[in-house]
Formats: structure tokens, C-alpha cells, sequence
């Protein structure tokens, strides 16, 4: 039975694979000031981060023994906006990579960690929106997805 914290892990790392991401969090970080948000944002001089979080799960009872949880996994990136750049092009492909990860056989599970990444006829990272926002009065792109992780099925506590 995978843990929350261990699909969470698991999805972490394979997300640090992607070429060009920066800091990535397997659980959301705040800041109260500008050393703090610097320490887990900005990479070579440029905020370049991705942060994930459990934010929702489902369980359903499958027998009278067995059960199977889904869980909803946010995700949140941000990519200092630089038009003379042009970023945008850089954090659309670096999102496009992010997406990727999670299409090869081994994502497709986690590395056999969890059942699937599919719930009903929506599979791999479902990309809610990309936009323009501050964040610490710094423009950023950002991304905010979704990711549906099925976990294998689990027998009742005895």
C-alpha cells in the first residue's frame, strides 16, 4: 500500500528529471519574508519553482475485504516572467516536460508504486491553467494542474 507522502516523494522525483524546472517541493511552501521565499524559490537568480500537495482523496469499498483510494494531486509552478527573454516560450516547455514524466510506462504507475494515474477517461496530468500572476512583486508565469493517482487496492485493517 503506497503512503501519501511516499506517492508525493515519488512524484517529486521524477518531476527533479525534468530539464530546466528549479526547486521542486512535495508539499507547499509559504513565505513571510523576501530571504525566505528566496530559499526555496529562486533558482540562479530567477523564481523557477513547482510545489505539490494531496488535495483531496476518495475511497471506495471494492468487496467486503478490499478498498481503493484516489487521490487528487496538486500541482503549482511559477517561472519569473522575463519578456526580453521571452519566457514564455522557456516555462511552456518546461510544463510540456512536467506532463511528459508522467506519460512513459513508468509513470504511468509510479514505478509500480500505485494501480494507475487514470481516473475514469482522464488520464496523466490534467493542466488546469497557465496565466500571469505576482507572486512576492515579482511577475511570474504560473501553472497549476491536477494529477489523479489510483492506488492499488488495499485489504481492511483485521
Amino acid at each position: 500500500m503506497a503512503t501519501v507522502t511516499g506517492i508525493l516523494t515519488n512524484i517529486k522525483t521524477r518531476m527533479t528529471t525534468v530539464t530546466g524546472i528549479g526547486r521542486v517541493h512535495s508539499f507547499w511552501r509559504w513565505a513571510h519574508q523576501d530571504s525566505d521565499f528566496n530559499s526555496f524559490a529562486v533558482t540562479g537568480g530567477i523564481v523557477n519553482f513547482w510545489q505539490i500537495r494531496r488535495l483531496s482523496t476518495r475511497e471506495s469499498w471494492m468487496t467486503s475485504f478490499q478498498y481503493e483510494r484516489v487521490h487528487d494531486i496538486d500541482f503549482f509552478g511559477a517561472y519569473s516572467h522575463k519578456d526580453a527573454t521571452p519566457s514564455e516560450p522557456v516555462f511552456q516547455g518546461i510544463v510540456e516536460r512536467v506532463t511528459n514524466v508522467f506519460r512513459s510506462t513508468a509513470g504511468k504507475t509510479l514505478a509500480g508504486t500505485v494501480q494507475s494515474l487514470v481516473e475514469g477517461s482522464q488520464g496523466g496530468l490534467q493542466i488546469n491553467s497557465i496565466q500571469e500572476e505576482m507572486i512576492f512583486n515579482i511577475l511570474c508565469h504560473v501553472c497549476r494542474a491536477r494529477l489523479k493517482v489510483k492506488e492499488l487496492p488495499s485489504n481492511f485493517p483485521t
